[in-house]
């Protein structure tokens, strides 16, 4: 019967709002995300049927297909397996996505398993942002590993070292790193994050409460505002460069968590929790469940009311906000889900 683009098939979070661009336009995006938040039983595999199976230019069919699938999930996908017996291939609508970097593909691919909602976020950024917007995020992900993750801190002074010299080399026209290739040539104060970072070693990392375990990342952390604001176009709202700099912060904090409670900086967490939970808090039980809810509460209280910066931060921010309501709920980790996600990063779009 011909041949189909697995974009069609709308299985993935990205190819899903993609498919609702190309059948109804970007306007009729909230409208369906609404319907399909009325699925009863979410997954991949029914959200891409319900967006297939509806009729390009049709946007109204979108909600007759959300009860179909309601009413009877087999009989449905059923459905879908006949027409798409049936259904005519178009394959002329789609075209081949460039060659990419395989080496920045995969340090993408790394900083997306960590930060999972980034994939979808990524989605609403122009296609010619889009690689800087990855890259971007590959880079971040780096720096936090070097800075924060690393067990010895020999290591970690030394791979932060590291960093702060290749990225005096981007702001000389030079890279060694792959990301380099990215972003190197961008007009951007790679100097001054690359010296914030080799600053970070020294940051105190038993600070009294949260507010000075914030200010004690405030200084890398307007670097990297400051770099964003280099990389990424302005928006139609003015950005409160404080606040950006106050969810950077606390977003290095949040991803921390649980696993930094163990680690040699206990994960930043300040002293009258640890003084209040105590030292069996470090291994997972009540006492870990309670200061996570505490500290997660703590931070999320002081991220910003309204998300502000640039489209990559203002998605991170928000998905900030709803791991950290879901830890002071909770006391456990968790990824949100994939339709949540991708209302919260449409939001975070809008708001620009």
């Amino acid at each position: 019967m011909g041949w189909r683009f697995p974009q069609e098939f709308a299985l993935t979070p990205e190819d899903r709002l993609a498919e609702i661009d190309r059948k109804f336009g970007p306007a009729e995006r909230a409208r369906v995300l609404r319907e399909l938040e009325r699925v009863l039983d979410p997954d991949d595999e029914v959200l891409g049927a319900i967006v297939y199976m509806t009729r390009t230019g049709h946007v109204e069919d979108i909600a007759r297909n959300v009860d179909s699938a309601n009413d009877g999930r087999e009989g449905f996908m059923n459905a879908t397996e006949r027409y798409e017996a049936y259904v005519p291939k178009q394959p002329s609508l789609y075209v081949a996505r460039p060659s990419r970097d395989a080496a920045v593909d995969a340090f993408v691919a790394k900083a997306w398993t960590r930060e999972p909602e980034m994939r979808i976020a990524e989605v609403f950024c122009g296609g010619k942002h889009r690689s800087v917007f990855e890259a971007w995020g590959a880079l971040l992900h780096e720096l936090r590993e070097a800075a924060f993750e690393l067990s010895d801190e020999r290591v970690a002074e030394a791979k932060c070292a590291w960093w702060a010299e290749e990225l005096e080399g981007w702001s000389q026209g030079r890279y060694r790193h792959p990301l380099g290739r990215a972003l190197y040539s961008r007009s951007a104060p790679w100097l001054s994050l690359g010296r914030s970072w080799l600053q970070v070693a020294g940051i105190d990392s038993r600070p009294d409460d949260a507010d000075a375990a914030i200010g004690a990342l405030a200084g890398p952390a307007r670097a990297v505002a400051d770099i964003e604001s280099s990389l990424f176009p302005v928006g139609t709202r003015a950005v409160e460069t404080d606040a950006v700099v106050r969810s950077i912060a606390i977003h290095w904090l949040a991803m921390r968590l649980p696993a930094g409670l163990a680690a040699r900086d206990r994960g930043h967490v300040p002293l009258h929790l640890v003084a209040r939970h105590g030292q069996q808090a470090i291994e997972p039980g009540p006492a870990q469940a309670a200061l996570l809810r505490d500290w997660a509460t703590e931070l999320g209280a002081r991220l910003p009311a309204n998300d502000t910066g640039r489209l990559f931060r203002r998605c991170r921010t928000a998905f900030d906000r709803a791991r950290l309501a879901h830890l002071a709920r909770t006391g456990q980790g968790g990824e949100p889900a994939a339709l949540a996600t991708l209302w919260r990063a449409w939001r975070a779009a809008r708001a620009g």
